[in-house]
């Protein structure tokens, strides 16, 4: 977990702290996928707000 004492840029609620792992991955054939582009937001950022990913 992530405390704001450590992590302030991570401010997700009043007492919490959290980051989000946003991945496009690239699917080659039916064994092979992998991450293409990754990008790191705060908790609050909404999943929506990905869609360039």
């Amino acid at each position: 977990p992530l405390n704001l004492t450590n992590y302030k840029w991570a401010k997700f609620r009043k007492t919490k702290a959290g980051v989000k792992l946003h991945l496009r991955l690239v699917f080659m054939d039916k064994d092979t996928v992998y991450p293409e582009k990754a990008v790191i937001t705060t908790a609050k950022e909404h999943d929506r707000n990905q869609k360039s990913l």
